[in-house]
């Protein structure tokens, strides 16, 4: 998010969709501590 916000040219091809983000969604995601984040279900 770091890299979408303050160098967006450096991005991947792959990651290209973040540069429709706002500034705002991008600080506000970038911000969102590990703990908040959802857990990945194993898969059976």
């Amino acid at each position: 998010m770091a890299i979408a916000k303050d160098a967006p040219e450096k991005l991947h091809k792959a990651n290209r969709g973040l540069l429709r983000m706002s500034e705002r969604q991008l600080h506000d995601f970038a911000a969102t501590p590990e703990k908040n984040l959802p857990v990945r279900k194993k898969k059976k």
